[in-house]
């Protein structure tokens, strides 16, 4: 019974070092923390910048030398080519609505799975509008730098959205093993 007694005392003592005291209290120490204001500054991003066309909230948040390794190795760098990247996204997709479906801020780095949807109205690189309505996903990691975007590494569903757009015939895609899985 003793020994019960000096387990669950143990087990309280650790659960209160690890647990924090309070749901309000868990939140400050995820926002107070780099890794929870990374978390958040990716989410005004996608809010702001994507779903709403506010370009203000790029300024502060991306490093001078910002680098999209998605971009290609000769794309422009820094805030202002994202900003160019963002405008050009929504004169395509003018009503562009971007889900933040899953979400990992660990140290320096946030990783999260999102959903595009919008219809193109715009032209995609030598695809003329279609009007078309496109649902499709991507994988997005961010590297932050002193509280800063510092690097992006990206990939979305970009034979979906050319399939959806009807650039490529479905029959001239060979079937692939999963295929059948959601992105």
């Amino acid at each position: 019974m003793r020994r019960r007694a000096a387990f669950s005392r143990a087990l309280a003592l650790v659960a209160a070092a690890l647990l924090p005291a309070s749901p309000a209290a868990a939140g400050r120490e995820r926002a107070d923390s780099p890794s929870g204001a990374n978390e958040d500054l990716v989410r005004r991003i996608v809010d702001e910048a994507f779903n709403a066309g506010n370009l203000d909230v790029v300024d502060g948040a991306l490093a001078g030398g910002y680098l999209d390794h998605q971009a290609g190795p000769d794309a422009a760098a820094g805030p202002e080519a994202f900003s160019a990247f963002v405008r050009a996204f929504r004169a395509t997709f003018p009503d562009v609505r971007v889900e933040v479906e899953d979400l990992i801020a660990a140290g320096d780095r946030v990783a999260l799975r999102v959903t595009w949807r919008g219809s193109q109205q715009g032209a995609l690189g030598g695809i003329p509008a279609t009007g078309l309505p496109v649902e499709f996903g991507g994988y997005h990691i961010y590297r932050f730098e002193d509280g800063k975007m510092a690097e992006h590494w990206g990939l979305q569903d970009d034979l979906g959205l050319l399939l959806q757009l009807g650039v490529i015939d479905p029959e001239a895609v060979p079937p692939t093993p999963g295929a059948a899985a959601r992105f």
